[in-house]
């Protein structure tokens, strides 16, 4: 199951935007068959999607967070809106590091 929050959902967006263009574009160049018998237009595919997923983390995760404190026990809670994908627990920034693996 696919869960994502805030805009955790364009890390499947630009990796699926990148790998469509990058198959057209082969299609364009190299003519029919091209995408399936050559690798590497899907590695540029992921470095491309890679970078982008770093930029659009970079301008969604400068929103502050905020603290609440408990009245009864004192006890500090950090509201953080960090847009995250599939369950990681962490930033779409960071969905950028499989996204260049897989390249």
């Amino acid at each position: 199951m696919i869960v994502w929050r805030g805009w955790g959902i364009l890390v499947a967006i630009l990796i699926f935007g990148t790998s469509l263009a990058a198959n057209e574009l082969a299609i364009f160049f190299g003519g029919k068959g091209y995408w399936e018998t050559h690798a590497w237009p899907f590695g540029c595919a992921m470095i491309v999607a890679g970078v982008f997923i770093w930029i659009a983390d970079a301008l969604l995760s400068k929103k502050p967070t905020r603290t609440l404190v408990d009245e009864k026990t004192g006890q500090k809670f950090v509201l953080d809106k960090t847009p995250t994908f599939f369950l990681s627990g962490c930033g779409g920034g960071h969905w950028c590091r499989p996204s260049l693996a897989f390249s």
